[in-house]
C-alpha cells in the first residue's frame, strides 16, 4: 500500500474522492494512479496538491458553464420547455452532466448539456423521476449517431444538423403534466437540532456507502430560530447560518453550497431586498426557517462540531 494519502486531503474540499475525480475528467488519472501507490511522501504532498488544484479548476469550470447556460435559456425563453436541450460547444465535455445535473436540479426538468466533440456534438442527460430518459430518447434513436444509459442518465451523441430535430422530437412527445415538474422531497424522519448527536450521526454513517439505490436519509425540521448568518467562499456563494437549538444557549450551523440564490429571493419576498443586505452586511438577524437537511461533523483546526448540510429550505 502506497502512503497514507489521508494527511494531504484538501482543507477546502476535505473529500479526497472529488480530487482524485478531478483529474479523470480534467487531465490524467495517471496522477491519482501514482498518489495511491507512491512510497515517497514528497511525491506524494506534490501529487495531493496537484490533484487540488485540478478540482478547483474543475469547481471553476462548473460553476461558469452552468451560469452560462442559464443565461442561456432565460435569454431564449427555453425555460418553458418540458424537456431542456441546450447545445454550447464552450462546455468541456467532461463536465457536461455535472452540468446537466445541475440545470436539471434548478428547474426539475429532464435535461440534456450537449458540447462540442470531436467529431459531432456529445452530451450528457439527466432527468427526474417521472420522466424514463432511456425509453425517450430510444424514440428518437434513428436522430442519434449512439446512446445509451437508463432512466435517470444517459450519455449520446448527435450530427448537429439533428440537434434541432431532436429537441422538437423530446418536446413533443412529452407528456408530462404541469404538477409533475414542481419538485418532491421525500424526508426520513423529522428531527429537531436539539437532538442531533455525534452518536446519532456515527448511526446515521453505518448505512453507508450512499448512492442511487441507498439514498443518504433525509431529516427536517420547522421554524428553527436562526440568529447569525455569515457568506462564504470565493464567490461568497456559501451560506452559513446559526441556528438555534432550544436547548439553552446552544447552536448548530446550518450550511449550504448551491441554495443561497433561492435563500435571497425567498428572504427579499418576504422581509424586502433591504432587510436583507442589511443581514448580510451586519451578519447578525432575527427569522425562522423550515430545513430539510442531512448532518455531519466539522471538523476545522482540530475541534469537532455537529452541523447540518441543507438540502432545501424555507422561509
Amino acid at each position: 500500500m502506497g502512503y497514507n494519502i489521508s494527511f494531504f486531503i484538501c482543507e477546502k474540499e476535505k473529500i479526497i474522492y472529488t480530487c482524485i475525480n478531478a483529474t479523470g475528467r480534467l487531465e490524467t488519472a495517471d496522477l491519482s494512479v501514482e498518489l495511491l501507490i507512491t512510497e515517497d511522501e514528497k511525491r506524494a504532498e506534490e501529487l495531493a496538491k496537484e490533484l487540488c488544484h485540478l478540482n478547483e479548476r474543475r469547481q471553476e469550470m462548473t460553476k461558469d458553464s452552468v451560469d452560462m447556460v442559464i443565461e442561456q435559456i432565460e435569454k431564449n425563453g427555453l425555460e418553458k420547455d418540458k424537456v431542456l436541450i441546450i447545445y454550447n460547444s464552450n462546455i468541456h465535455e467532461s463536465i457536461a452532466g455535472i452540468v446537466a445535473g445541475r440545470i436539471r436540479e434548478k428547474y426539475n426538468k429532464p435535461t440534456i448539456i450537449m458540447t462540442g466533440g470531436k467529431e459531432m456534438p456529445k452530451g450528457s442527460a439527466r432527468s427526474i423521476e417521472e420522466y424514463n430518459m432511456f425509453e425517450e430518447l430510444s424514440k428518437c434513436k434513428f436522430l442519434l449517431s449512439k446512446f445509451g444509459g437508463h432512466p435517470m442518465a444517459a450519455g449520446l451523441s448527435v450530427e448537429e444538423s439533428n440537434l434541432p430535430k431532436l429537441r422538437e422530437m423530446l418536446i413533443n412527445n412529452c407528456t408530462l403534466k404541469d404538477e409533475e415538474f414542481i419538485p418532491k422531497i421525500k424526508i426520513d424522519a423529522r428531527v429537531a437540532l436539539k437532538d442531533l448527536t455525534e452518536e446519532l450521526i456515527k448511526e446515521v454513517n453505518l448505512l453507508e456507502p450512499f448512492g442511487k439505490a441507498n439514498p443518504s436519509p433525509l431529516f427536517a425540521e420547522k421554524n428553527i430560530d436562526v440568529c447569525r448568518i455569515w457568506t462564504m467562499g470565493k464567490d461568497n456563494n456559501i451560506l452559513k447560518l446559526r441556528c438555534k437549538t432550544f436547548n439553552g444557549f446552544k447552536t448548530i450551523d446550518a450550511i449550504t453550497f448551491d441554495k443561497f440564490e433561492e435563500f435571497k429571493k425567498q428572504f427579499s419576498e418576504k422581509y424586502g431586498k433591504n432587510k436583507l443586505l442589511e443581514i448580510l452586511d451586519s451578519g447578525y438577524c432575527n427569522f425562522k426557517i423550515d430545513l430539510i437537511y442531512q448532518p455531519n461533523i466539522n471538523e476545522f483546526n482540530g475541534k469537532r462540531s455537529i452541523q447540518v448540510i441543507i438540502k432545501s429550505l424555507r422561509l
